[in-house]
């Protein structure tokens, strides 16, 4: 269904949201599709600061079909919102903000009601009351996570540069922006570059990316941030049938991938990645 620019209807596909090629730190095709109603541009709006499109999402999650057998926690009701806009002065440079809230819900009745999450809904993720214990004392009613990123490409010379920053929890104040910008964050930053020879159309790409979501104490006032993607308002946190809905290096995860590659068919890979349970070390493939 579609009205000049806007479109709506119902899907369950697999989406990729930001500029990440490895991971995505909010919605990645890493799980499977979301149930959802969704509201988005189908072609770029012309506005006095740029080039924009956006997409609002609003579906239900499913828990594992294993581990858990209590029918009392099997809903939870999901809302995402993506907002790009393509600067008036150089159309190769990006900039987006995007946000995905998960609250349980105990019938899909509720889920009409959720539409306002996206704006309402900022739960801190940690207690600051005594006891000062993660889960104790404080009952959050949504799991969320925000991000902004940025993508600029250089087409003359084959170059393109890309990140994105998350946090699980955003700041009360200007001040705690400007002290611990990084409490509970998830960062991606990467590059690639394609160049070739025009006289046998033959190219090379290398690629590099960095991804980090583990989670140390920056604030001594509150306790440790818990790992990504685990909820404190839903036992499943932020996931579809037992899978995260973003970086598929998983919560506490982080890694560092480097790929070369001749003519799309030929190459290597050579990365390392880390979770917060094990480590794999370093490995060279041959594609």
């Amino acid at each position: 269904m579609a009205y000049r620019s806007i479109s709506g209807g119902l899907s369950n596909e697999s989406m990729w949201w930001g500029p990440g090629i490895r991971n995505a730190l909010v919605v990645s095709n890493h799980a499977q599709g979301i149930p959802h109603v969704f509201l988005r541009t189908n072609r770029p709006v012309h506005t006095p600061l740029g080039m924009l499109e956006g997409r609002i999402i609003l579906g239900t999650l499913t828990e594992s079909l294993f581990f858990d057998r209590s029918l009392a926690n099997d809903r939870r009701s999901a809302i995402g919102g993506l907002i790009t806009l393509t600067m008036p002065f150089d159309p190769n440079l990006t900039f987006g903000i995007e946000r995905l809230v998960v609250r349980p819900m105990e019938a899909l009745t509720s889920l009409p009601g959720r539409a306002a999450d996206l704006l309402v809904q900022w739960d801190e993720l940690v207690c600051v009351k005594p006891p000062r214990v993660v889960g104790e004392g404080c009952n959050p009613r949504s799991d969320h996570l925000t991000a902004v990123f940025g993508r600029w490409i250089f087409p003359e010379s084959g170059l393109e540069m890309y990140a994105e920053w998350s946090r699980t929890e955003m700041p009360g104040s200007v001040r705690e922006w400007l002290t611990t910008p990084h409490h509970t964050q998830g960062y991606t930053i990467g590059l690639q570059w394609v160049g070739g020879n025009d006289s046998d159309d033959s190219y090379l790409r290398t690629q590099l990316e960095l991804t980090g979501l583990d989670q140390n104490r920056v604030r001594f006032d509150r306790p440790e941030p818990p790992d990504y993607y685990s909820g404190r308002a839903a036992p499943q946190g932020l996931t579809q049938r037992g899978q995260v809905l973003g970086a598929a290096i998983g919560p506490g995860g982080s890694s560092c991938v480097s790929r070369d590659s001749a003519n799309g068919f030929l190459g290597s890979t050579l990365g390392s990645a880390r979770n917060s349970s094990c480590s794999r070390f370093p490995s060279s493939v041959l594609v």
